[in-house]
């Protein structure tokens, strides 16, 4: 079976080199900062999850990095991640299959979380894969 990803709201990512980058939201871009690529590419998801929390379903993440195709991707509000299909749509994984979800380092304690965590399980930092600029400590 299919799961049918709404095509509102979609998250934007610009990924301008391997530490910043943007997201784009209704037009307004934020920018971001990060130790690595993949801090960077789990703090965008970790964000979209965050959405995707709020909206109870996937929600449709398109990025753009150099020297790559541009992707379009499903978050879960898990942070389970799947490549879109041009119909809209993305396998449903049956229950109790493993559902493999990207973990990063805390912001501020640098031990690992994943991308549903709003608070580091660690030290209690806000937000702790959040790599927009001016976010909170």
């Amino acid at each position: 079976m299919s799961l049918t990803v709404p095509a509102f709201p979609v998250v934007r990512c610009q990924i301008d080199t391997a530490t910043t980058g943007s997201i784009i939201m209704n037009n307004a871009p934020q920018p971001l900062v990060a130790t690595s690529i993949q801090t960077l590419r789990v703090g965008v998801i970790a964000f979209t999850a965050s959405i995707a929390r709020q909206m109870n379903r996937p929600v449709e993440l398109n990025i753009l990095e150099p020297g790559r195709d541009p992707f379009r991707i499903a978050v879960h509000p898990d942070g389970f991640t799947q490549t879109i299909s041009p119909d809209r749509t993305v396998p449903e994984i049956p229950a109790g299959d493993a559902r493999p979800i990207a973990h990063a380092p805390c912001r501020n304690c640098g031990r690992m979380v994943t991308p549903t965590y709003t608070y580091c399980i660690h030290c209690r930092t806000r937000n702790p894969l959040s790599v927009l600029i001016g976010e909170d400590a």
